[in-house]
């Protein structure tokens, strides 16, 4: 602001070949400077006399050069009534400054510090208009001003201030919003910390360390906010074509295929007792976001008003967070109820929907010949790519673990296969998802009496989860319930934190100030988040929904600090963009379930009552298939959610990078090779699985033992290589 004030004085200073009692006016000729203004008191004569000497030659008789003496008075004039005017500018921003600063101690409110620089910034301002003013009279020219004289204090000191009114600005542009309706105020005691935090952004250390910065949560003063109408940025789908494919066929010297016997209606059912009244309710207006389609957002930058109430916007962050009071994940080899209706139901295997939904995924790819999402129907999107993300074709593992009953029937449960040394950067999104579906469901007060460690009333909360039970062939499949609408029956709650968060989770500190600035657009837009969750989220959560009989998705957007917009996504919507219609997505699904179904058989009847660790690798070779590795585990801790010690991390760092660095963790496996060829209206299907109402589909598969790890080096190799890129040591193409 003050280099601007120096730039317009300079530019409109009155004429060089005058004489003032401030200091004389003199052109002396510099190598590094054309012009500059000297204090010393030299006459015109003498200035003149000079210039000659010099070779210069001087027309002082110019027929049209000013009378100096009247110049003189008109200048002495000018700048008298200039000065004056800064001066009593100068000390009326500095007597307003003084008093906000006052008052700004007694009442701790910083947004008075940034008002009072900004009417010091506005008094600077104002000087500089009447110097342009006032010299556009006069002749114009470079001049050096005594800053110490003109306004009463040194250089350092306007540096100084050039920086405290940047820094300021800026906190003022950070906050945003918030300094102008003051809906937001930092504890007491913690406020002198946040300004210096806010202030040293400027500095290239702070630059270096802001990472690692301490999240402190805002403080709401209002519940103010606005109805939300949907935006409604995606239209109608107009699905594009289907890319040519033309798969090879070939026969895998000792394959023998078998004929998939599907599982029929009547085995498809649900069981157990769900009770519709117990299951949780949307609070604080959003079942707005069910009635109306289109993203919601919660605050809208454009407008600064809150659609939904402003306690929802700033997330709490896990050290904030009481996770004693959340109910804690049950996997299927320990659910009783579970366990019960198997033998109930006379089922073999039984899963949730977060062990079962991978496996699903990878026998899918290789049933329907990998056929693309329909990404590119989104307008800015039509010229990217449609295909899965390799976060969905990369290797999968799980356990098949037994449990015997008293009258000794042998049943199996899938859990997810936990790896000990398994990088947990997204451990962030797994605590934040388990919270923010409390808050979307609880008033905000219950929500921190059970949850926020500050303001927890001391209690022990033990609510029990809701759960619906499928029954499907020698399946049973249990589905966590997350809220229920009147008009749109059962729903999950899905959190989704945005693409640089995601795509940076080692680092994501780094990218907590990356906001969805846009509804449309490829970059930092909610179309950009849609497109992502076609190629990467929206088959896990079809499949999740199938399992639950679920109407839909309730997603909300975030960055880890801040809650951005909520959408509501149907099921058949979800369909439309990863299977083409709700048809052929229901038939994958049911066909995808029963080739995993023979494929445990295989596995249970040749290692009965043995735990075992499976491995899948879809590759998407012609005629595509799945490498399956199967190792039998002498010793089975079970599920368990304990981290590795100093010393087994201390192990893995050093072994990590080796050749194979699961020396020691992993024993000998047997490679199996599973390959699907589906026949749609008695012919065989080369191209992409389109399956349409009033279509016939037979499937036949093969189920091929390749050997044994321990005896084959080739065999070995590619389990290792499985294994790294299942845990991201190697990346997946």
């Amino acid at each position: 602001m003050l280099k601007l004030f120096r730039s317009n004085f300079l530019s409109t200073v009155a004429s060089p070949k005058l004489n003032k009692n401030l200091g004389k006016v003199s052109l002396i000729q510099n190598n590094k400077r054309s012009f500059c203004i000297s204090n010393s008191n030299l006459n015109f004569k003498k200035f003149v006399e000079e210039r000659k000497q010099k070779g210069i030659e001087e027309n002082t008789n110019n027929k049209n050069s000013i009378n100096k003496q009247e110049l003189t008075e008109n200048i002495d004039t000018l700048l008298a009534k200039v000065l004056e005017k800064v001066k009593i500018q100068r000390d009326l921003a500095w007597e307003e400054y003084n008093k906000r600063k006052e008052s700004d101690n007694n009442k701790n409110n910083e947004d008075n510090d940034i008002s009072s620089l900004k009417n010091t910034g506005a008094a600077f301002n104002t000087s500089s208009k009447i110097y342009q003013e006032t010299m556009n009279r006069g002749e114009s020219t470079g001049k050096k001003i005594n800053y110490s004289e003109l306004f009463g204090f040194e250089d350092e000191d306007i540096r100084e201030n050039e920086e405290n009114i940047s820094s300021s600005l800026f906190k003022e542009n950070s906050l945003e919003e918030e300094s102008s309706n003051e809906l937001y105020e930092l504890p007491k005691d913690e406020n002198e910390r946040k300004n210096k935090e806010v202030n040293n952004n400027f500095t290239n250390e702070n630059k270096k360390k802001k990472g690692n910065q301490e999240y402190t949560h805002p403080i709401i003063r209002t519940n103010n906010f606005y109805k939300s109408i949907g935006i409604n940025y995606r239209g109608k789908l107009v699905q594009d074509r289907l890319p040519h494919s033309y798969k090879i066929l070939c026969e895998f010297p000792h394959a023998e295929y078998t004929q998939l016997t599907p599982t029929s209606e009547e085995q498809k059912e649900y069981v157990g007792d769900t009770d519709l009244d117990k299951i949780p309710k949307l609070s604080n207006g959003l079942d707005q976001v069910l009635q109306t389609p289109g993203v919601h957002q919660l605050y809208d930058p454009r407008s600064k008003k809150h659609h939904f109430p402003p306690s929802l916007r700033f997330l709490h962050q896990p050290n904030q967070i009481n996770f004693a009071n959340l109910t804690p994940f049950i996997p299927p080899s320990n659910d009783k109820t579970l366990h019960d209706l198997v033998l109930k139901h006379n089922c073999t295997y039984r899963g949730s929907t977060s062990s079962i939904t991978a496996p699903l995924v990878s026998i899918y790819l290789i049933l329907s010949n990998y056929r693309p999402t329909h990404a590119r129907a989104l307008d800015n999107f039509k010229h990217m790519s449609n295909t899965f993300t390799p976060s969905v074709v990369k290797p999968i593992l799980f356990c098949v673990r037994p449990k015997e009953s008293e009258d000794g029937r042998v049943t199996y449960s899938i859990d997810s296969f936990k790896f000990i040394f398994e990088p947990r950067t997204n451990q962030i999104l797994m605590d934040l998802g388990k919270t923010m579906e409390k808050l979307f469901v609880m008033s905000q007060k219950d929500f921190q009496q059970r949850f926020v460690l500050a303001h927890s009333d001391g209690k022990i909360y033990d609510d029990c989860e809701i759960y619906r039970y499928l029954h499907h062939g020698k399946f049973l499949l249990r589905s966590q319930l997350d809220c229920y609408h009147p008009d749109h029956g059962v729903f999950d709650i899905k959190t989704r934190a945005i693409n640089p968060i995601r795509v940076n989770m080692e680092r994501y500190t780094y990218f907590t100030k990356s906001r969805l600035e846009n509804v449309k657009g490829t970059l930092l837009s909610y179309e950009r988040e849609f497109y992502d969750l076609i190629r990467s989220a929206f088959i896990k959560y079809s499949m999740q929904a199938r399992i639950g009989n679920m109407d839909g998705m309730f997603i909300s957007y975030h960055n880890t600090r801040e809650i951005f917009g909520f959408e509501y996504v149907k099921l058949e919507e979800i369909d439309k963009y990863v299977f083409g219609n709700s048809i052929n997505a229901g038939r994958a699904f049911s066909l995808s379930l029963d080739i995993f179904t023979e494929v445990l058989d295989t596995f249970t009847e040749r290692f009965p009552k043995s735990p075992l660790r499976v491995t899948f690798r879809p590759l998407k070779v012609e005629p595509y298939f799945i490498d399956i590795f199967v190792e039998p585990m002498e010793e089975d801790e079970g599920w368990s959610e304990r981290d590795a010690t100093e010393e087994e991390k201390l192990m893995w760092d050093n072994m990590r990078y080796q050749n194979n660095p699961f020396e020691g963790i992993i024993g000998n496996a047997y490679c199996y090779r599973l390959s699907i060829q589906a026949f749609v209206n008695g012919g065989i299907s080369k191209s992409h699985l389109d399956l349409k109402e009033g279509d016939d589909i037979d499937v036949m598969y093969s189920l091929e033992e390749l050997g044994e790890t321990a005896n084959d080096l080739f065999l070995s190799g590619e389990y290792i290589s499985t294994l790294k890129k299942a845990f991201y040591l190697e990346r997946t193409t």
